[in-house]
């Protein structure tokens, strides 16, 4: 039991092994990384560590292959993973608003911010809307619940995985919100069996949270305008999970 434990953190500790040293090189070559250029630094990281474990991911997942014929697998998996980006879109709505119409500490949005906001919108949508993503899906959704599904139930490999997921994240607000996503990643990944509706999932409420900073601001707005963006998030999450459900398949 204890083997299999560790074998499980395996892919959390390679992850942040990798960013340590990444972060060490930079300090060592340039000196301490700047605001701009943490972002960055960490999307390096999670390209890495993609390429490090991708092997381990496949050898989890050999076997898995979707059923049905190619033009019934094409369209189901077309549905799956639209639905997919309306859904993160959706959750990045409903818990923004949300969070910022609860007494919920807002430190850890605004130290967050600094780092995530800081770069240009280009380095933005390329770190946060695509490469981080890619890294982390394929560590927490592919790798630790992966393997935590293999021991536990559903309920309990994705509420393990996302208390994982939030914990990365560092602060209370930030790890609140990444656990919350990471219940909904977990069941993309149980219902779609593939990274990618999790790659995509994760990329849209990205940049949903890019384009609302863009268009609103940190502070997200006055208090009708942070309900209108829980409720109407809420209504697409609900939609689109509705559909994410029906094309996908439980094994």
């Amino acid at each position: 039991m204890q083997k299999k434990f560790l074998r499980m953190l395996l892919p959390l500790l390679v992850y942040e092994i990798v960013c340590e040293l990444v972060f060490a090189f930079w300090r060592l070559r340039y000196g301490q990384a700047g605001e701009t250029q943490v972002l960055p630094l960490t999307a390096l990281a999670s390209v890495l560590s993609l390429v490090l474990l991708r092997g381990e991911y496949r050898r989890l997942r050999e076997g898995a292959r979707p059923t049905g014929g190619k033009s019934a697998v094409f369209r189901r998996h077309f549905y799956f993973w639209l639905g997919s980006m309306a859904a993160g879109a959706g959750a990045c709505l409903l818990f923004n608003g949300l969070f910022r119409l609860l007494p919920v500490p807002g430190e850890g949005y605004r130290q967050a911010g600094l780092v995530l906001y800081g770069p240009s919108v280009m380095v933005q949508l390329a770190c946060m809307g695509i490469l981080v993503p890619l890294g982390e899906e394929l560590v927490f959704r592919g790798l630790l619940y992966g393997r935590l599904r293999q021991e536990l139930s559903f309920w309990e490999a994705a509420v393990v995985s996302a208390v994982c997921f939030g914990l990365f994240h560092g602060n209370l607000a930030q790890g609140l919100y990444a656990g919350l996503l990471g219940m909904f990643l977990a069941a993309i990944f149980e219902y779609g069996q593939s990274l990618w509706g999790c790659w995509l999932f994760h990329s849209a409420a990205n940049v949903a949270a890019i384009l609302l900073t863009r268009i609103l601001g940190e502070e997200g707005g006055q208090a009708g305008c942070q309900t209108a963006m829980a409720v109407s998030g809420g209504i697409l999450l609900v939609f689109a999970y509705n559909r994410i459900r029906r094309d996908g398949r439980r094994t």
